[in-house]
């Protein structure tokens, strides 16, 4: 498809006695025109060159366009066996490739935003025959910088060979899709044309290792990193929709009738996938050589992801339920072996990348602020899934605690009228139990009032559990329990000390205090713990 004017010069030779015989030599000159070879390529702007064709075909030579923010020379035409074929260099523009919408394969990087800066050159191969087309191109990606958390985190000057494949399969209509980056990135994709676009049928990517053989259906994927970032890539997600109103409840992301992805980055997504990494950072918290494997199934309604993990820190199952109606917060299952929570985890630090580390700042910051204007403090109750967990051994910094089980729902109160939509994170069971103590609790997490939680506490053991929580000596038995109100503000992952406040009360019987610090000493004087019986 092309649009503009051109000169033409045409030779004609009929024969009167056998038309067949036919031939024709012509040129055309091109301008400044605008041409589109395929839907599969980028349009050429500014064209200039000549055209040269005859009955065999035709053939372009020193031709000079623009294409993706930079100045593409080419050359090419029919082939001895009747297809098409040419070869080009040039230079790509970050902010073309952000732009260029028109094409599916650029989509992704539409969305990367000014993380995407600089200039590359590349070289590129299309090949035309049956009406199907086929892609070479290859770049050393020298020039362009991406500023996103590792591994994707580019210097410009570095080099990253980037070399993307389109290859007709067996297949009628079926082709593959093959995408390198050097020993980062080994990707390969099996497509068939599906309504204006394509659909995956199968795939497999390896990211930092070899990529595995490629599933009956579905995408599979190995991932062996030294590290990776949660909470900086959820900055990045997050920073691609602030601004953007949040959706209401009801709001739908339409899924495939069959449950396949709608659209091309959603479906180069693996289905499953086994990741090998030195340590990973979630939720504040550094977890240490985990091994997961990683299962996502789609259906009408959600998409269900199920996860088994071994780390020192935690070993189990877990399944999140991902709601297709982006209103809702979904909902998280794990059953694990064990669950280390400890204050050096939370402590620890990546490596420190300011470029990476300020923009994923600036994004929460700006996520921050986008959330509390469109909706105060509604937004993350609204978000926390609800929660049904079991722990057998559960460790908190450094204390065996025992036996941990949680179950929590996000609900509109009844009281609550529907348009207010002010939801509830409702802890509906605490508990902990060791040989011991056990501690029952219940709460509920509101944008209005915070996280207040009703608990008891009973003790079996006192003496026993403040040598477990890492104070022995102190108390010899000591029987009772303990029973309170806790209040804070903001999310109940992380109590905010400043603002703590709360009643206890307390009763003990059969134990003996053996020694205490200063302060406790004071206190104890105050609730005459020394004359218990």
């Amino acid at each position: 498809r092309g649009r503009g004017d051109a000169t033409l010069d045409l030779a004609l030779a009929i024969p009167l006695l056998d038309a067949s015989a036919s031939t024709v030599d012509g040129s055309v000159e091109l301008a400044g025109n605008s041409l589109r070879l395929s839907p599969d390529t980028p349009r050429l702007g500014e064209l200039h060159g000549r055209v040269a064709f005859s009955r065999q075909g035709f053939r372009i030579v020193g031709a000079r366009a623009s294409a993706l923010g930079g100045e593409l020379a080419f050359e090419g035409g029919t082939q001895d066996d009747g297809t098409l074929r040419f070869e080009g260099r040039g230079v790509a523009s970050a902010e073309a490739l952000r732009e260029g919408v028109e094409l599916p394969v650029l989509a992704p990087l539409a969305r990367l935003g000014e993380r995407l800066s600089g200039r590359a050159p590349y070289r590129v191969e299309l090949r035309f025959s049956d009406g199907r087309t086929e892609l070479d191109v290859a770049s050393s990606l020298e020039g362009l910088a991406l500023t996103l958390p590792a591994p994707l985190d580019k210097p410009a000057a570095a080099s990253w060979p980037l070399r993307v494949r389109t290859a007709r399969l067996g297949d009628a209509d079926a082709e593959a899709l093959t995408i390198e980056i050097g020993d980062r990135l080994q990707a390969r994709y099996e497509r068939v044309p599906e309504g204006d676009g394509w659909r995956v049928r199968g795939g497999s990517v390896g990211i930092g290792t070899t990529a595995p053989p490629m599933p009956a259906s579905g995408v599979a994927a190995v991932v062996e990193l030294p590290g990776l970032n949660v909470d900086a890539w959820q900055a990045v997600f997050a920073d691609r929709v602030a601004g953007v109103p949040a959706p209401a409840q009801g709001e739908r992301v339409r899924p495939h009738a069959d449950g396949g992805a709608t659209t091309i980055d959603e479906a180069l997504w693996p289905s499953q996938a086994t990741l090998r990494l030195g340590g990973l950072t979630l939720a504040g918290r550094r977890w240490r050589a985990l091994d997961l494997e990683l299962r996502r199934h789609r259906s009408t309604v959600e998409t269900l992801w199920q996860l088994q993990l071994r780390a020192p820190e935690a070993e189990g199952d877990v399944e999140w339920h991902q709601p297709h109606d982006a209103g809702l917060a979904g909902r998280v299952q794990a059953r694990l072996a064990r669950l280390v929570l400890d204050a050096d985890a939370a402590a620890a630090k990546a490596p420190a990348r300011p470029a990476v580390d300020a923009a994923a700042g600036a994004a929460a910051a700006r996520v921050d602020a986008t959330d509390k204007a469109a909706a105060g403090a509604t937004a993350a109750p609204r978000r926390m899934p609800s929660l049904t967990m079991h722990v057998e051994d559960f460790r908190w910094r450094g204390h065996a605690l025992g036996r941990l089980e949680i179950e929590a729902a996000n609900r509109i109160p009844a009281s609550a009228s529907p348009r207010a939509a002010a939801r509830q994170w409702q802890l509906d069971r605490l508990r902990i139990a060791n040989d011991d103590a056990e501690l029952d609790g219940r709460g509920r997490w509101s944008p209005v009032h915070g996280m207040t939680l009703d608990f008891g506490l009973a003790l079996a053991d006192s003496g026993r559990l403040l040598a477990r929580m890492g104070v022995p000596g102190a108390l010899s038995g000591g029987k009772g329990r303990i029973d309170g109100t806790l209040g804070w503000a903001g999310s109940p992952l992380v109590p905010d000390l400043p603002s703590l406040d709360g009643s206890l009360r307390l009763a003990l019987q059969q134990g003996r205090f053996l020694q205490a610090e200063p302060g406790v000493a004071r206190l104890l004087g105050v609730l005459s713990l020394q004359s218990l019986p």
